[in-house]
């Protein structure tokens, strides 16, 4: 029967041979199959090292207390996908609580379709995966997704979370707030906690005032707990790349993307920085517990983040084509039937 000291040594040989063979991996890296390198976030004393000294720094790992920030690792093959079979054999209430977790706020915002159509207030907002997942995670989080924003003439069709989801009004939008507002009914104004206005909005001009009708409407809102001011950033500069057919996402500091662009940081592109609280206490329109300004961002499905001056001047002319192409006419194509006038009569001269 081996002693203690020689299974320690078996131990300690059969450790070194497979460090030699694959370098080691770190529990708290994340892999990216893409690459050959790992990225460490624990430790705070990381340095990078070059794949040249790799080998030397995963054979020094177990005599050294600094692990590199950067470790060249040859990936043989990416991670291969995983699926969890047993979630069915599950308790019912684990079962409940993990669908429960997946559900997170959302950003709806309201498109109107007209009076004479049949869907009346829609948003494109995705629903919840949990909704289309399978009949047990529908049936449990349906109740907490009603339909809501219906009329006695449009049905309603948003599954829309009113204790967690935030609801948008738009600049878009801004012509069908007063309806949207009036056909929101005591369930939904009593409700809703989470309630974003493009700042745009509240502009006030001599023929156009938002901000009185707002303040009235928002004292309906007796649950509301927050009040998102959104400053778009393609209104901010138009330089912005956008799509106005996409989602509007929400951040409380400017996109990454942005900052990086030093183009709108310098001279007359400069971007504007979110209005203080100060101002925001200013307007005199809140009375919710809290109000805040957030930046708001359509982004394209391309990874452009700015247009060119070009691009620009192309769409300006793009726009202007399309204003007066309808102008265009062939006069053969007006020209009614001569037969209906008398004779000699001329449709060119009147006479």
């Amino acid at each position: 029967m081996p002693t203690t000291s020689t299974t320690y040594n078996q131990a300690q040989n059969f450790a070194a041979v497979q460090t030699k063979k694959s370098p080691p991996v770190l529990p708290d890296a994340i892999h990216n199959p893409t690459t050959t390198r790992v990225r460490v976030f624990n430790n705070p004393n990381a340095m990078s090292t070059s794949p040249s000294s790799s080998s030397s720094s995963s054979s020094s790992s177990s005599t050294s207390s600094s692990i590199p920030n950067l470790i060249a690792i040859p990936f043989t093959h990416p991670p291969s996908n995983k699926t969890f079979t047993l979630f069915p054999q599950l308790p019912t209430e684990i079962r409940s609580a993990i669908w429960k977790w997946t559900l997170l706020p959302r950003v709806v915002e309201m498109r109107y379709h007209g009076i004479s159509s049949d869907q009346g207030f829609t948003s494109l907002a995705e629903p919840p995966v949990a909704l289309r997942v399978c009949k047990e995670s529908r049936e449990l989080i349906i109740d907490s997704y009603p339909l809501c924003f219906g009329s006695i003439y449009h049905p309603a069709h948003t599954r829309f979370n009113l204790s967690m989801d935030i609801l948008i009004l738009g600049s878009d939008f801004e012509d069908y707030i007063p309806h949207f507002l009036g056909i929101m009914n005591e369930r939904e104004l009593s409700t809703l906690r989470y309630l974003a206005i493009e700042s745009d909005i509240l502009t006030v001009f001599p023929f156009r005032d938002m901000k009185t009708p707002l303040k009235r409407a928002l004292v309906n809102f007796s649950s509301l707990k927050e009040l998102l001011i959104v400053q778009d950033v393609a209104e901010m500069k138009p330089l912005i790349h956008s799509d106005d057919d996409s989602f509007m996402t929400l951040y409380e500091e400017l996109p990454s993307e942005i900052v990086s662009c030093n183009e709108l940081h310098t001279g007359t592109e400069a971007i504007n920085w979110l209005p203080t609280q100060e101002l925001l206490d200013e307007m005199e329109v809140w009375s919710t517990p809290k109000c805040h300004a957030v930046y708001g961002w359509r982004r394209c499905t391309c990874t452009k983040v700015l247009d060119s001056d070009s691009e620009e001047d192309e769409d300006c002319e793009e726009d202007e084509d399309d204003y007066w192409e309808d102008d265009d006419y062939d006069e053969d194509d007006i020209m009614p039937d001569q037969s209906l006038f008398p004779p000699g009569f001329s449709w060119t001269t009147g006479y």
